[in-house]
């Protein structure tokens, strides 16, 4: 076989035959490999080049026709992207400013010859965004002031930055003005303007409205050569509390507190504060800074001028900007300074009138309140008040001439001489009311009573003015609306009386003609044989014509991605279902007349139609379900074809409806107008059977994102992928392709919104789904709306809402359900601990665990906290914080319940065994060895106890252990809020305090066991007679030896200290109170000092054995008390007050109950004795501080 030509073989390899052709230079590859090698060596972009010169014999193919639309298609799409993206998604303009400000219409021009020619010519494409009643009247006001604004896109910095207002009611505009502080050469920032926005009435001196803004931002203050003064300590802003400035007699100095006279009644001299600031500083207006390199031009002003004076004839770009120098500070290289515009002098020579007639120049000190704004406007906005000197033409209060109440009719926006200069009272009926009781402070404030009535009463005038006009407007609304209802009425009525006397002439003019009838049935056999004629043809080629379309049906199914015939199929079956439903509505009027066989032959001879249909139907069925496939293949074709099925079958249904409804309305007019009924009889329904298309493919694909769902709870995001797919291929492709008042993509939105719902409310319902599955649904609305926003629905059309809010309910169900499980479980953990507890002493053995380090502990503390940590993790399992807060919030109120059960249960028990042992003292020895039985495993019980509450905070920073809580809080930290982790610390903090405290409470109540069953016989010796004989103390001391020998092992190390220390003081408590025991006696002839001594020293004996010395000396210092009991003992009458009054000072507890007690012990007690003790009690100034261990003795 020969070789291939090279000309037929890849251009690039040059060994295979080519499969691709590059769109761009038309050079011919063979593999992606190959592409790519072109590209690189040729530079090739390889995307079609729009603009090359096609030949007309090539534009007349389908190739150059698909080439035109593929081009025009992608040119709206890009249009619609890049509207979409300026519009919606950044909001950077509106819709309006997109469109043409003018467009060119046809018109018809009648010429000179008479005849009418078409012309373009140009028109406003829309009307303007209406403006708000805010931005329409300052609008106006700079118009008329000549100052031109040049407004910035919507979302620019400096549009923004721009609230400039005007004040609805004196008609002054706040300018939002831009100072530019020129750093100076030598400071930080050489060269560089520090920027400072502030708020500027347009009658404000600069040089004043610089100073506010200094003071108010830090500019220039405490720099060297800047001089800002004042004249009077009052600050000027305090006037802005909306108090009338006019009739206020005093006013409050904030940095004193002093009350400053401002005007005496009947002075005509006026007391005001005003400021100066001296001429310190050069301002120049000018454009806002650029990053340009270029020098930007600017124009000296004057500081004692106003905004007023410099902005008319200039040109703005959204706020003035004032750019700083100080006096004598050199002027900056990028600057370069320009002289005025003529036009902008010319407009500045426009004064307000009224001014001082003869030609006197006067001069007014402005003394500028602190402005209020709110956020609509200059409501609020306190006025300018100007004190003016006294001269020639001074106008009062209340006052205007003749000249300037005409020049401000003429003129509204022009600031009269006597409102720019005559003292005024502070607008305030917009800002806050002020309270009587900031007003009427002291006596000599009831002087302002008159001039606050008249205040309060010009401003409940203005509102009686407002609502008046309020209500005015109202009624003339209402009235119109009336007026237009009346006026629609009588339209709709002449309407109708004009149809009558149409019908009526048309029924006169059939008596006018002779012979009407005779014309009439004539006419009528001539339609009806006309009639029968066509019907005739159509019956004979009925059965030819629907071979044909069963033939082309027969092709479309060969072909289903395609379906070439679909519209030559629909009109065909059109025309034949027209032809069957005028032959069956024919037989249907000869009514009992017709051959009662006639109706069963036409059923026959019609009936292979019905199946054609049926087969036509199931082809766009086929288009309907899978439209969005076709879409996102590309097949726009099939989907323009189906489109124009539908659209046409929606215009056929709308006017069967109206026939149907018109014919139903006119029975009477019916027989007159038969030939407006022909064409289809019946509505076929072909919309809402696509409508139902969408709904079952919809259907059919959430039965499989269910299926997933239920496998993976996790997976319901990925499962609803198609949603969102299909939706923006709706939006995207579709669209474009349908005709536009389908609305398609809203349709399809209805469709899918409305399953979504359903299935998600399935769902939560279903008793297949698990807390995982509800979790998860709960979750997932938030992400719902947030992606259909972006596809341009926003949550308001989306009705339903998705799961009906019943998100807080889903969440409070799962945290319910964690919360149960944990309250099951803690409870379980309880009734198994009583158990356990009440069978101490039965159960063989010890039911009490032992730790790595030896410590007794119970068994079930590891398994709570380990519970707890679980129920946490499948609370943050739900990635939501607020579930893991409220099980976290439960746990913590548990946790402390569960110390506080512990703690009434170990008591309970406590108190049984003491009750127990006090019953067996007097059993046989048998019983008595039981209860010691008993009683030693509740010992351990407690010393376990104590150990557990210890175990949960013990944080172990050498070996890098966290104790139970610790870790606990460490586990919840990464799953919720910053916020509710403070909150958390502090219930961290007051569960550790619990552990403590119960710790504490276990070791105190094994001491009060011991002496409660140990040594309660032998307590009651203590300084009796039999105490002088006894050796009490070393027995005590020998037992406690035995206790701390026992115990050491199994209670915690940081316990054993506690536990001795808390064994001395309870000893201390007892032994001194002894002092109560039934004879006791303290006889000077008897050795009590010296026993007491002995008793000492066998404790400190003790205490010195103990392996700690600190915990030793400790114990020794607390039972120095025993000195000052001592010194009761002995003194003498005279010198046991001042025994007391030491004893006293020293612990400042001390119970005078047991001093009595102290007292009566000694033999030569008398009364006397008592009360001077009392006495000297009752001359004490007593200083308390630290509980000391006399405030346990009673």
């Amino acid at each position: 076989m020969a070789d291939p030509l090279l000309s037929t073989l890849c251009s690039v390899c040059n060994a295979a035959e080519p499969k691709y052709t590059c769109p761009r230079c038309q050079r011919r590859s063979c593999s992606v490999e190959c592409v790519k090698n072109h590209k690189a060596r040729s530079s090739c972009s390889g995307k079609r080049d729009e603009t090359a010169y096609v030949p007309v014999s090539e534009l007349r193919t389908v190739k150059g026709i698909n080439h035109d639309y593929n081009f025009l298609q992608k040119l709206g799409l890009s249009m619609e992207r890049a509207e979409r993206l300026l519009i919606e998604d950044r909001g950077l303009i509106s819709r309006q400013e997109l469109r043409p400000e003018t467009i060119q219409v046809i018109t018809w021009k009648k010429g000179r010859d008479g005849r009418s020619y078409k012309v373009l010519r140009e028109k406003p494409a829309a009307m303007p965004a209406k403006q708000t009643r805010s931005e329409s009247l300052l609008h106006n006001k700079l118009k008329q002031l000549g100052i031109e604004v040049v407004r910035a896109p919507k979302e620019m910095t400096r549009r923004k930055e721009n609230k400039t207002i005007v004040s609805r009611r004196s008609g002054v505009i706040c300018w939002q003005v831009e100072w530019l502080t020129v750093w100076d050469e030598g400071e930080r920032g050489a060269g560089m303007a520090k920027r400072v926005l502030s708020k500027v009435t347009e009658n404000m001196d600069l040089g004043q409205a610089y100073r506010l803004a200094s003071l108010q931002n830090g500019l220039g203050g405490g720099k060297e050569g800047v001089e800002v003064r004042e004249e009077e300590p009052l600050a000027d802003w305090w006037l802005g509390g909306g108090i009338n400035s006019s009739t206020m007699l005093m006013m409050q100095e904030p940095s004193t507190g002093r009350w400053i006279d401002i005007k005496e009644d009947g002075d005509d001299e006026e007391k005001t504060t005003t400021t100066t600031t001296t001429t310190a500083f050069h301002f120049f207006l000018g454009p806002p800074l650029t990053g340009s390199a270029a020098m930007t031009q600017v124009t000296a002003v004057d500081p004692g001028d106003t905004l007023r004076d410099v902005l008319p004839g200039t040109k703005v770009a959204e706020f003035p900007t004032i750019y700083v120098l100080r006096r004598g500070q050199k002027f900056p290289p990028w600057l370069e300074l320009k002289p005025r515009d003529e036009a902008a002098k010319r407009q500045t020579k426009r004064k307000a009138v009224g001014g001082g007639g003869g030609g006197d120049e006067r001069r007014a000190k402005r003394v500028t309140f602190e402005q209020s704004f709110d956020d609509d406007g200059c409501d609020g906005m306190e006025e300018d008040v100007v004190e003016e000197e006294a001269g020639e033409g001074q106008i009062e209060d209340g006052e205007m001439e003749d000249e300037e109440m005409e020049e401000a009719a003429q003129h509204p926006s022009i600031i009269l001489d006597s409102e720019r200069h005559a003292p005024r009272r502070a607008i305030m009926d917009d800002g806050p009311v002020p309270k009587l009781s900031d007003l009427l402070r002291h006596p000599e404030d009831l002087d302002k009573i008159p001039a606050l009535k008249l205040e309060f009463s010009r401003k409940k005038g203005a509102v009686d003015s407002q609502l008046r006009t309020g209500l005015r407007e109202q009624l003339d609304t209402t009235q119109a609306g009336m007026t237009g209802l009346g006026d629609g009425q009588k339209t709709v009525q002449l309407i109708k009386d004009e149809m009558i006397n149409i019908d009526r002439l048309c029924s006169e003019s059939q008596t006018m003609i002779r012979d009407f009838a005779s014309i009439n049935l004539v006419s009528q056999a001539h339609r009806n044989f006309g009639a029968v004629e066509a019907m005739r043809r159509d019956l004979e080629s009925f059965s030819d014509r629907l071979l044909v379309v069963e033939d082309m049906l027969r092709q479309d199914d060969d072909d289903k991605e395609n379906m070439p015939n679909l519209l030559p199929c629909h009109y065909e079956l059109t025309q034949l279902r027209n032809m069957r439903d005028d032959a069956t509505e024919q037989v249907q009027r000869l009514g009992e007349e017709a051959d009662p066989g006639l109706a069963t032959t036409l059923d026959d001879y019609f009936g292979r139609l019905d199946e054609t249909i049926d087969w036509f139907d199931e082809h766009v069925g086929i288009l309907a379900m899978n439209l969005i496939s076709l879409v996102v293949n590309e097949n726009n074709g099939l989907v323009v074809r189906f489109a124009v099925v539908m659209d046409a079958e929606e215009r056929s249904d709308r006017r069967v409806l109206a026939l149907q409804e018109a014919l139903r309305d006119h029975q009477d007019m019916a027989a007159r107008f038969r030939g407006i009924t022909d064409g289809p009889k019946k509505v076929r329904g072909y919309k809402q059977k696509f409508i139902e298309a969408i709904r079952i493919g919809a259907e059919q694909q959430l039965e499989q994102a269910r299926d997933e769902f239920l496998d993976d709870a996790s997976r319901l995001d990925k499962a609803m992928k198609w949603y969102y797919n299909d939706l923006n291929a709706v939006k995207m492709g579709m669209t474009p392709l349908v005709p536009r008042r389908w609305n398609v993509t809203k349709t399809y939105v209805d469709v899918y919104h409305g399953l979504m719902h359903d299935f998600l409310v399935g769902m939560m319902d279903d008793g297949e789904t698990s807390s995982a599955h509800t979790l998860e649904i709960a979750s997932f609305p938030e992400k719902y709306y947030k992606k259909m926003a972006k596809l341009g629905f926003r949550p308001e059309d989306l009705t339903p809402h998705v799961i009906d809010n019943r998100e807080a309910e889903l969440v409070d169900g799962f945290r319910k359900l964690i919360v149960k499980f944990l309250d099951e479980w803690i409870d379980r953990i309880l009734a198994q601990e009583k158990r356990d507890l009440a069978e101490r002493g039965t159960a063989e053995g010890s039911n009490l665990d032992q730790d790595e380090y030896g410590y007794f502990r119970t068994k079930n503390l590891v398994a709570l906290w380990r519970m707890l940590r679980e129920q946490v993790d499948a609370a943050a399992n739900s990635e939501r914080a607020d579930v893991v807060e409220g099980v976290v919030d439960a746990m913590f109120l548990r946790l402390r319940g569960r110390q506080q059960a512990w703690q009434r249960m170990l008591e309970d028990e406590a108190t049984a065994a003491c009750e127990a042992a006090a019953a067996a003292a007097a059993a046989t020895p048998g019983a008595r060895d039981a209860v010691v039985d008993g009683f030693q495993a509740l010992q351990d019980w407690l010393v376990a106890t104590a150990n557990d509450q210890i175990a949960c905070v013990d944080d172990n920073e050498d070996e890098g252990r966290l104790g139970y809580l610790s870790s606990f809080r460490q586990k919840v930290e990464s799953s919720v809020t910053a916020g509710y982790l403070e909150r958390a610390d502090d219930e961290v903090a007051s569960l550790r305090d619990g552990y403590l405290d119960l710790s504490t409470w276990c070791i105190n109540r094994f001491a009060q066991l011991i002496f409660a069953v140990d040594f309660k016989s032998v307590m009651s010796d203590f300084f009796t007679p039999r105490w002088y004989s006894s050796a009490t103390m070393k027995q005590i001391s020998a037992t406690f030896d035995e206790y701390v020998s026992d115990y050491r092992q199994v209670l915690h190390h940081s316990l054993v200290d506690i536990f001795v220390e808390i064994l001395a003081d309870e000893l201390l408590v007892r032994y001194l109170s002894c002092v109560r025991n039934k004879g006791a006696k303290f006889r000077r002839s008897d050795p009590f000092r010296d026993k007491i001594f002995a008793d000492v020293a066998t404790a400190f004996d003790f205490f010195a054995s103990l392996p700690n010395p600190d915990v030793g000396h400790s114990i020794k210092q607390t039972w120095r008390v025993t000195e000052p009991f001592l010194r009761l003992l002995d003194a003498d009458r005279d010198s046991l007050p001042d025994a007391f009054a030491d004893f006293k000072a020293a612990y400042w507890d001390l119970n005078v109950a047991w001093v009595e007690a102290v007292l009566r012990s000694r033999d030569d007690f008398d009364r006397a004795m008592l009360n001077a003790v009392l006495a000297r009690a009752a001359q004490i100034d007593l200083v308390r501080g630290p509980e000391t261990i006399m405030g346990r003795v009673k």
